[in-house]
């Protein structure tokens, strides 16, 4: 069994599927039993220039806690985990109309497209409580570096992203040459197939002309299966009584 403490710092992004607006989901543990999570608007809709967006609707916290008690009675932890890792998550009740609401409760459904759904009250939070999960946030992301060497990214996941980055261009190279190669091959094809073409048609050209053998013609008296041979004459023997 998953324990809880498997959705500590856990976070992801999710866009809106009908706005388009970014949201930012945090998770976090208030104590070894407890789990929090908070959403915050991160970003404009997919048609709006960071220039265009309504930055009202910036630093809009909406948060809540459960036990887990009650979290395994909607999910099981690991499904939880699971579901925000892959990104099945969807923020329901905003809108265009209702953001302009002071205050406006969402809420987080996690794997929108099952049937067990499950669907997490998210209230939102007064200004100075959003400044707080602000606060909050960042001494989590804090915290979180000291073990890192006082990196947000471990220096091994950096190490890997830039081995990373390398075999991708290893793996572009290597797919130009092979495609290279491959239109090479497909030139010497046809210039085989060119080339035979070619010397069929010399040797039709330069074949020497074969002699016609006539037919020879079949003496008086000869037998047909044998042109050299003459036919035998059977002749009618009479006999005197």
């Amino acid at each position: 069994m998953v324990s809880l403490s498997a959705l500590s710092f856990l976070t992801q992004k999710i866009v809106h599927s009908k706005t388009g607006h970014v949201f930012l989901l945090y998770c976090s543990l208030q104590d070894e039993t407890t789990l929090r999570m908070d959403l915050t608007i991160a970003g404009p809709t997919r048609s709006e220039s960071l220039q265009d967006f309504n930055t009202q609707l910036l630093g809009r916290w909406w948060s809540n806690a459960w036990s887990e008690d009650e979290l395994t009675k909607m999910l099981a932890v690991e499904t939880l985990v699971a579901n925000i890792v892959k990104g099945e998550l969807h923020v329901r009740g905003w809108s265009e109309s209702k953001a302009r609401r002071e205050s406006l409760e969402l809420k987080l459904v996690v794997d929108p497209k099952s049937e067990d759904r499950a669907s997490f009250s998210l209230p939102e939070c007064s200004s100075v409580e959003a400044l707080l999960q602000h606060k909050i946030l960042l001494d989590g992301i804090t915290e979180k570096s000291q073990a890192q060497n006082c990196r947000i990214f471990p220096e091994t996941a950096l190490g890997l992203r830039e081995d990373l980055a390398e075999l991708q261009a290893e793996v572009s190279s290597a797919n130009r040459q092979l495609k290279k190669r491959d239109r090479v091959i497909e030139e010497l094809k046809a210039q085989i197939e060119t080339a035979n073409e070619q010397l069929k048609e010399y040797v039709r050209e330069t074949a020497p002309a074969r002699p016609a053998h006539p037919q020879p013609k079949i003496p008086p008296n000869h037998s047909k299966a044998a042109v050299t041979k003459k036919r035998r004459l059977v002749q009618k023997v009479e006999y005197e009584d």
